[in-house]
């Protein structure tokens, strides 16, 4: 569906503004393209002299608190720190512990400009560790402020220790003070051409935070009606001062209870029940496919976060198939996943049969639970990222044998639809491949069809995922594999307790750096995170990342585990041509030997390593550089630190294993790895074999010891590299 959106600015979320009662510093964001000549709710400000002073008394007043975010004019977004004792909750009641939670509250809203009266919860929910997370709506003067939410979270003592959202209480009295008719918002509605042949109803009076991050006054009525022959019921907003249509939220979402229906080809839902939980399967192939696709979806989501049904509160899953005819698409209305029969002409088969469309779809119905990310601008882009992601996630546990968290990833894993239409619907991993969607962050995507700029998120979690860098080299920055199972945990932990409605791709990042370090991942996973958002234009990049010249090859292969364990294989590893991964080891000091080994599968896959910073194919320390999968590089002895492997994919492969082992008492095998030559200090002692090919263009002389010899010891025969020997030399 067609979103309705403006640009909105953008900056570096790695900075952060610290105050503390006597000991404060600043260092401020750097966000730029901010236009609106009003607050805006997601950019920061230029002017250097910090909040506003009744905002700076409020953090002051605090006994401990760090700023992740703020708005243009000053005001937190993200807050964490010891922000306030509840004291130990318990009750399960979500409005008891409301109860408990709001006395501690004033002080910290303070920062905010809000009071507690201005806050409704709308849920609470308890991770694994514990922590409850509150979730509020925000009104003002009794009106909904739509956009304004605030999420406190509460740990297991009972300490306050973080605040994030975009609510905020100064707002202007002159709003709507001289407002149109309800009559002329109807009217502009009707008169609009997005709308032709609308019914439009469900009138009420609104604030609204837009996409910019300036507040309305308005009208909220929904219209419904058809374009062409895709269902859409929309919410609009009609500014009451100047008659304008200010936003557009679209409520269809293209692109264990089961229950599934037939709408025989009919534009009626949900249509005749066909088949319903524990039923035997029915000589209706989509049918079958619907019931089998939406169980898988909700076993995955069950396995891996506990989650019973899109509302986690036991929901049917209702799925109805056969709507209209020559239909090539599928939705989610709000209660159900709607799947057309497809199209001969569009190269389409009944979308009902695709696993990850189907995840895809559910997962819409989890983001209107949770996070409720408005289906337009920046926001509509996460959401639909967000269901590509976890269809991406549905088809890696399924493919992995439905058994635990065992995820198989391949080629396909990164391909939204590829099971109904030719060639998928979107690549993750190189997304501006479809010729549609984004691939970097600019000050523009927030008037992007949703569709389109979800490529930017999605990106970001292949890179996390697998590693490597920006596929069209748009970025140099180098991304640390974390794995796909490190990954989906972070963004469910984000969606299901940091984001908000509102919420742009700034603050996805440092959502998901928040995620990490809830989820008591290391300081090297939340670093890749960083990395990955950072090569797709989010923010900058950690001096951990590492830069590499040459371009990425696109969609490819499965994950590296990023960190690898002394002596434990990674094995299954594959990519496709030209993808790479990136793994470390950390080596204690006292080792005597390092030995870094790829072996098995078939393709080609080249090992590159080096000490402190990521390899490139251009700066590395060690390159065996060999045909096949058996190259091996070692380190006598190894300096203490962080070593960086990388598997370039000279040719797509699989199978591969890769092991690092490192001993204090000469052990480790192998052999065949480059040794770093220091500049000045002769080698001596070199011997090998004769006639071997040359891998460079030229030869250089060795000196001393018995025989014949060339200075490179191995070549391979590369269409890129003349066929060519080295001379022997006396």
């Amino acid at each position: 569906m067609l979103c309705i959106g403006t640009g909105t600015a953008h900056g570096d979320v790695g900075g952060m503004f610290k105050s503390r009662l006597s000991d404060r510093f600043v260092l401020l964001l750097a966000f730029a393209g901010c236009t609106a000549n009003a607050p805006s709710a997601g950019d920061t400000k230029d002017d250097p002299s910090g909040p506003p002073s009744d905002v700076q008394t409020a953090l002051d007043e605090l006994p401990d608190v760090t700023v992740l975010m703020y708005t243009a004019d000053g005001l937190p977004m993200y807050i964490v720190g010891e922000l306030a004792k509840v004291g130990q909750m318990q009750t399960d009641d979500p409005a008891a512990a409301d109860g408990l939670v709001r006395p501690s509250l004033p002080p910290i809203l303070k920062a905010f400009r809000l009071n507690s009266g201005d806050l409704a919860m709308r849920r609470m929910s308890v991770d694994d560790n514990g922590h409850r997370h509150f979730r509020y709506t925000q009104s003002h003067n009794g009106i909904p402020v739509i956009g304004g939410d605030l999420v406190v979270h509460v740990d297991v003592k009972g300490a306050v220790y973080s605040v994030n959202g975009t609510a905020r209480g100064d707002i202007d009295a002159t709003l709507g003070a001289n407002p149109i008719a309800p009559t002329a918002a109807t009217s502009a509605i009707r008169g609009d051409a997005r709308f032709t042949g609308f019914t439009v109803d469900q009138q009420r009076t609104v604030y609204i935070q837009t996409a910019e991050g300036t507040i309305h006054k308005a009208y909220e009525q929904t219209a419904t009606g058809m374009r062409g022959q895709n269902p859409a019921r929309d919410i609009v907003y009609v500014d009451q001062d100047t008659g304008e249509i200010l936003e557009v939220h679209p409520q269809i979402h293209f692109a264990m209870n089961r229950r599934v229906y037939s709408a025989n080809n009919g534009s009626s839902t949900p249509g005749t029940l066909k088949r319903s939980e524990g039923q035997a399967a029915t000589t209706d192939v989509d049918v079958n496919a619907a019931y089998d696709n939406t169980g898988a979806t909700w076993a995955a989501y069950n396995t891996f976060f506990g989650r019973d049904s899109y509302n986690n509160a036991g929901a049917t899953l209702s799925s109805t198939v056969h709507y209209s005819t020559n239909y090539c698409n599928a939705y989610w209305d709000g209660s159900q996943m709607v799947y057309g029969d497809g199209s001969a002409s569009q190269g389409c088969a009944p979308l009902a049969r695709s696993l990850d469309v189907t995840a895809h779809e559910l997962t819409h119905g989890v983001t209107g639970n949770e996070s409720r990310l408005v289906y337009s601008g920046e926001s509509g882009g996460i959401n639909e990222a967000m269901s590509d992601i976890f269809g991406a996630f549905t088809e890696a546990w399924v493919d992995g044998g439905k058994s635990g968290t065992n995820l198989a990833i391949s080629t396909q894993t990164w391909q939204l639809g590829e099971d109904v239409i030719s060639g998928g619907l979107r690549s993750m991993c190189d997304p501006v491949s479809d010729g549609r969607s984004k691939d970097l962050w600019t000050s523009s995507v927030g008037s992007v069809d949703v569709h389109y700029s979800s490529g930017i998120a999605n990106l970001a979690f292949c890179l996390m995922t697998r590693g490597g860098k920006h596929p069209r080299n748009k970025t140099t920055t180098m991304v640390p594999a974390i794995g796909m199972e490190k990954a989906i945990r972070i963004f469910y932990k984000a969606q299901t307790d940091i984001l908000t409605s509102s919420s742009k791709f700034s603050v996805l990042r440092t959502a998901t750096e928040q995620a990490a370090t809830a989820l008591g991942y290391d300081q090297a996973t939340k670093d890749a995170v960083s990395c990955a958002w950072a090569a797709v234009g989010v923010g900058t990049a950690p001096s951990t990342c590492g830069s590499g010249g040459g371009g990425g090859g696109g969609g490819g292969g499965g994950g590296g585990a990023g960190a690898l364990t002394n002596g434990t294989p990674v094995t299954g590893i594959s990519d496709a041509t030209g993808g790479q991964k990136l793994w470390t080891i950390a080596v204690p000091a006292g080792q005597t030997t390092l030995t870094i080994a790829i072996t098995g599968g078939t393709g080609d896959a080249d090992l590159y390593v080096s000490a402190g910073s990521a390899p490139t194919t251009t700066t590395y320390q060690c390159r065996p550089y060999k045909d096949g999968n058996v190259e091996t590089c070692t380190f006598t002895p190894p300096a203490a630190g962080t070593y960086h492997v990388m598997l370039n994919a000279y040719a797509a492969y699989s199978g591969v294993s890769l092991t690092a082992t490192y001993s204090a008492s000469g052990g480790g095998g192998g052999g065949g790895g480059d040794p770093v030559l220091t500049n000045g200090s002769a080698v001596t002692g070199v011997s090998g074999p004769a006639a071997r090919t040359c891998r460079s263009r030229r030869c250089h002389p060795c000196t001393g010891g018995t025989g014949r010899s060339s200075s490179s010891a191995r070549c391979r025969r590369r269409r890129t590299y003349p066929r060519r020997r080295c001379r022997r030399r006396s």
